[in-house]
């Protein structure tokens, strides 16, 4: 439980510094990418960092609980499977 909550911050992290910085730097360089490519890959970012901090903190939570009744790991992750769709584009794109 507590390895899946801190690898999920980690990420959280990541994420947040991927969007606040190096697609900030990514939009000024256009000489590094292609017209269209920042979004074409990274378009989505914003809504997955959204679904990210919801999810650790359902994540928190749950390892709060741990091991009472709101302490699942396994209900945290079936709220938000339908959600992991939002990957999609990004694996798509993936090269």
């Amino acid at each position: 439980m507590h390895e899946v909550y801190t690898s999920e911050r980690a990420y959280l992290f990541a994420l947040t510094t991927l969007q606040g910085v190096w697609l900030e730097k990514a939009h000024r360089a256009p000489r590094v990418w292609q017209a269209g490519d920042v979004e074409t890959v990274w378009g989505n970012v914003a809504a997955i960092r959204t679904l990210t901090i919801d999810l650790v903190a359902d994540l928190r939570r749950a390892y709060n609980a741990f091991p009472g009744p709101g302490g699942s790991v396994g209900a945290v992750f079936l709220k938000y499977g339908p959600w992991l769709r939002l990957y999609q584009q990004y694996i798509a794109h993936f090269n």
